[in-house]
């Protein structure tokens, strides 16, 4: 996938593709496993899979993101145990798109290959640990519209409900009920942005139990009521 965009605000989430962020105007904050980056034309960062990353527009914000397969860099990855120590690099985009998946390959190794100048890595000790942090996010990407409890995620994945709670808190920054909480959050501006459906039929839809629940986080997320934001 590669598309350009502005103004990108996007909480933090974790997956198993390489995601590429290039500022291209303005200014981004850019958290990469609790590293902030304060990106600025011409800077970009490289995440690696299973590293949590989440993105922040400070001002006039546009850049260009392109998220690709580990598979189709086999030989930089190789079998995943090394991360790097720093994931900020500059990056000047030639401004070419490919069509043909033939090409895909040679556009994710440049990216790669200019990431990997001067760049040190350590050994990935959590990989088990990172597989299953995947699968509760994918369980919650899955299932947040409707009852969708860390109870029941963490029985998905065969591991002990404390111990697998601690866990994706130190990984994500958030506890699984405030990341459910942001999915529905992100999914409900969609809806009102682009759909006359009521306040209440979105907070049903993006599976809140009440208007009132909804109302208050989307207030303590976005930092007004869905009325206002529609409004803006």
């Amino acid at each position: 996938m590669f598309y350009s965009g502005q103004d990108l605000s996007f909480v933090s989430h974790i997956h198993r593709s390489f995601e590429f962020f290039m500022q291209t105007g303005g200014t981004s904050e850019v958290v990469v496993d609790k590293r902030t980056y304060i990106l600025k034309p011409g800077q970009a960062v490289l995440v690696f899979p299973f590293q949590s990353h989440s993105y922040k527009a400070i001002e006039n914000s546009t850049h260009n993101i392109c998220i690709f397969s580990p598979g189709l860099v086999p030989d930089y990855y190789g079998n995943g145990k090394m991360i790097p120590t720093d994931n900020l690099f500059e990056f000047q985009w030639s401004g070419k798109t490919v069509d043909n998946p033939f090409l895909y390959r040679s556009v994710a190794y440049e990216i790669c290959g200019e990431f990997d100048k001067k760049r040190t890595y350590v050994n990935n000790k959590n990989l088990f640990l990172q597989d299953k942090i995947v699968s509760l996010l994918l369980y919650a990407n899955e299932n947040y519209k409707k009852k969708c409890l860390l109870y029941d995620a963490s029985a998905s994945v065969g591991f002990d409900y404390t111990y697998i709670s601690k866990c994706f808190k130190k990984s994500i920054g958030m506890t699984y009920n405030q990341y459910v909480n942001n999915l529905r959050i992100q999914e409900s501006k969609k809806l009102l942005q682009t759909t006359e459906k009521t306040i209440t039929e979105i907070a049903l839809e993006c599976g809140f139990l009440s208007l009132r629940v909804f109302s208050r986080k989307f207030l303590e997320i976005e930092g007004m009521t869905p009325s206002a934001y529609r409004i803006k």
